[in-house]
């Protein structure tokens, strides 16, 4: 006589293995997904905030030259008396600093205000130039403003440099 053998409800040992094993290798890929998508958005937005800090470093430093302010500096300082100068969004300010420390950060001080304003960081080599007409200078100090101020630096090796026109 043959014995039907019944077959009990539910799961054999092997069957839950590859289960988990499947379940736990989705779980790992949305992991990495979302650690991509997090370290993306880091990324990004490191790199707004650069550049707002470079379009507000750029206005700051643009309207200052162009204020037609008297200008005293050398490579790694800039001093304007605007006490003279014609400029809208700096009216009231009698004198504005923008300086490069030694960690190459650029600095911004109006009125010798203290704190001085952070303006941009992580600057390889950077410094300010002046040109007359027809030379670079590495110091300004005169009653005309120079025609041209450069302020120039690295960025991963490669030059920048903003160029501000004086009145």
């Amino acid at each position: 006589m043959k014995t039907h053998l019944q077959k009990e409800p539910g799961f054999t040992l092997i069957e839950l293995v590859m289960a988990l094993s499947i379940f736990s290798l989705i779980l790992l890929i949305a992991y990495q997904a979302l650690v991509q998508t997090a370290q993306s958005k880091l990324r990004v937005s490191e790199s707004v905030n650069q550049q707002n800090e470079l379009r507000s470093a750029y206005r700051v430093l643009g309207d200052a030259f162009e204020a037609g302010a008297k200008l005293t500096g050398h490579r790694y300082r800039v001093e304007l008396d605007l006490t003279m100068a014609d400029s809208r969004w700096l009216a009231g300010s009698k004198h504005i600093v923008f300086e490069i420390d030694e960690d190459q950060a650029l600095w911004a001080s109006l009125d010798n205000d203290q704190p001085s304003s952070l303006l941009l960081s992580a600057l390889d080599q950077a410094e300010f130039r002046y040109l007359d007409g027809e030379q670079i200078h590495a110091s300004w100090d005169s009653a005309q403003s120079p025609a041209l101020i450069e302020l120039s630096w690295f960025d991963d090796g490669e030059p920048q440099a903003w160029r501000f026109a004086g009145r």
